[in-house]
């Protein structure tokens, strides 16, 4: 079928929650991995987080995704950035001593990142042998200095088809796809089948157009090892008339080939339908070219939910006639569960 995928997913759950925690200095460092994404870390830096995975089958922790999430804007740029308490500077470290206390030495630093500018980053980490893993952070950016807040999983990585997701777009993506709101995509997956919890950045920026996405994507496919990378512009297109459809069309076109070239799975999903006339009454052009690149890339590309159609039905979902409100982005959410799990997951 065409915007499906003939390839099968393998399960890459989350083998961090609820393990024990460390960190040096900063207290309650259970909140980084308890489960609840509204609640997150607060660390004064430096200091670091550890988990003891040695309860964790060794099969599961043979070769992990470590993955931190933060709340902030997930790259700066667009007009509509918060950015706040970033990991900055931090390394990712193993060690091969048994559970119980935290080690205080043996560890092997794995990565080191330093300028980091992302909200959020997934790293393919090589855990065979080892116990303990950690994250160090030595600095951190943003507008309240001296503090890093993140929640930090761990994810295992059987097979070269794991379950890892980067959701671009422009703020309609940004406040309907982090996974600190309501019920998560992954929560939504999960609830579908209990054997997947995706891994999900929000890769969301407010004010965003597929021209600033064109301009970025590369950089940030090098940057995450994430699989599935769905492209949800055109809003901002239409809205501030910066972009024309037939230039939506080709920007798309570059991101596709983009994400394929990197060897990934793009999703492209629908505009989501406006009440607003200045940006509803341009939409199904744009939609146009969304079907035209669902017919032209075939099974290379999924295709997402189609929220032009959703929303038209739902307008009372939409809280300004443009953005949804916080029971339409919930709906969002589980929309873009059912629709991958049909596409995708089952």
């Amino acid at each position: 079928m065409t915007g499906s995928c003939k390839k099968r997913i393998s399960a890459s759950p989350c083998i961090s929650h609820a393990v024990p925690a460390f960190s040096g200095v900063s207290p309650e460092p259970f909140l980084a991995n308890n489960g609840d994404y509204s609640a997150y870390w607060d660390c004064s830096v430096p200091d670091y987080i550890a988990y003891d995975l040695s309860a964790v089958p060794p099969q599961l922790r043979y070769k992990v995704i470590a993955v931190w999430y933060n709340k902030s804007t997930y790259f700066p740029i667009g007009g509509f950035q918060t950015r706040d308490m970033i990991p900055e500077n931090y390394t990712i470290e193993v060690n091969t001593a048994p559970g119980g206390l935290c080690p205080p030495n043996g560890w092997k630093t794995i990565l080191t990142v330093t300028g980091n500018k992302y909200s959020s980053r997934q790293h393919i980490i090589d855990l065979s042998g080892c116990s303990w893993i950690r994250m160090k952070i030595s600095s951190a950016s943003g507008s309240t200095t001296g503090l890093a807040s993140l929640v930090f999983d761990i994810h295992s990585l059987t097979d070269s088809l794991y379950d890892s997701w980067l959701f671009l777009g422009d703020s309609i993506t940004g406040c309907g796809m982090n996974n600190c709101y309501g019920t998560s995509f992954a929560a939504f997956i999960n609830q579908l089948d209990e054997r997947f919890f995706p891994i999900q950045e929000n890769g969301g920026i407010g004010g965003t157009t597929s021209a600033d996405g064109r301009a970025h994507i590369d950089r940030w496919l090098d940057d995450s090892p994430a699989r599935f990378i769905s492209i949800a512009y055109g809003t901002n297109d239409i809205w501030g008339k910066s972009v024309t459809a037939d230039e939506y069309l080709d920007n798309n076109r570059c991101m596709i080939n983009s994400v394929l070239r990197h060897g990934k799975i793009p999703i492209l999903p629908k505009i989501p339908f406006a009440a607003d006339e200045a940006v509803g009454k341009s939409i199904p052009a744009y939609n146009a070219a969304v079907e035209k690149l669902w017919a032209e890339f075939g099974d290379s590309l999924i295709k997402g939910p189609d929220f032009e159609a959703f929303f038209s039905e739902r307008p009372h979902l939409l809280s300004d006639g443009v953005h949804p409100t916080q029971e339409g982005y919930e709906a969002m959410r589980r929309l873009w569960a059912e629709t991958m799990f049909e596409n995708i997951y089952k």
